[in-house]
């Protein structure tokens, strides 16, 4: 009776917001109040969403507004705080590279991780960073590597830039449509076992994924997902029902590698 209700109740507000976007057509000259009560749903959906994961406290450090991405980020999060127990992570440097969505970096400076964004792509590209080598302690790949050309080139650049010992933390969609634009193509999905071919110069200290069946298919309802009014899921449900907390280990919506340089230097693993 439960999945019932919900499902109606989501239909309702779609179709509510079908209407308003009818109306809104039909005024045409007055696009500023269609933006407007756009905007007015937009930020009642962020509202909501940010009072549903702060009773969950691994989930608050995730600052993202793209749910699929919550458990991950809540999997980062607890990797650093078991990491922060073994080794002093303070004054330590950190580079994200491709922009920053924002919840990596909130995670690594809680721990005193000193963090820096490089210039996005193309004005600086992973296949070729202006860095020295051994320059990082930290560098972070969020959601980039699908859209790298040749990413075992880039595989080589984070050997190259970490220091010795240094750690990378990558991150990548999975099932998840094709995306990008002219600029920014989409070329690879990554499964656990392909992050460890990938980075297999590195010792890996994690790799996983998150996501199940449910997840997918609310994934892919375009009634329920990114709308002219934004993300419609209703995502106090999503928390009550504990989807994000579910990974049945086979229908990734993201996956993730975190590895570490061996104490080598450049030229050891060159010859």
């Amino acid at each position: 009776m439960k999945t019932w209700a919900s499902y109606h109740r989501n239909h309702f507000f779609v179709l509510i917001k079908h209407k308003i976007k009818l109306f809104l057509g039909k005024i045409g000259s007055q696009r500023i109040f269609y933006n407007l009560i756009r905007r007015l749903f937009i930020l009642a959906n962020k509202e909501m969403y940010r009072k549903s994961l702060t009773s969950f406290p691994v989930l608050s450090y995730s600052n993202s507004q793209d749910w699929v991405r919550v458990p991950m980020y809540g999997a980062i999060f607890i990797f650093f705080k078991n990491l922060a127990k073994k080794e002093n992570l303070r004054g330590k440097q950190a580079i994200e590279i491709g922009g920053s969505e924002g919840s990596i970096k909130r995670i690594l400076e809680k721990f005193g991780i000193k963090y820096q964004v490089a210039p996005d792509y193309p004005e600086m590209d992973i296949q070729e960073m202006p860095y020295l080598g051994d320059s990082f302690d930290f560098l972070i790949i969020d959601q980039v590597l699908e859209h790298v050309e040749k990413p075992w080139i880039a595989e080589e650049e984070i050997y190259r830039v970490l220091k010795p010992g240094g750690i990378f933390i990558a991150t990548a969609p999975f099932m998840v449509a094709i995306h990008g634009d002219g600029n920014c193509k989409d070329y690879y999905r990554f499964t656990p076992e392909g992050w460890k071919s990938l980075f297999s110069d590195f010792e890996i200290l994690e790799v996983g994924g998150w996501g199940n069946k449910e997840v997918v298919r609310l994934s892919l309802d375009s009634s329920v997902n990114e709308t002219m009014f934004g993300v419609t899921i209703p995502v106090n449900e999503i928390i009550n029902k504990k989807l994000l907390q579910k990974n049945d280990h086979k229908h990734y919506l993201v996956t993730w590698c975190i590895g570490r340089k061996p104490l080598t230097n450049q030229n050891e693993r060159n010859n």
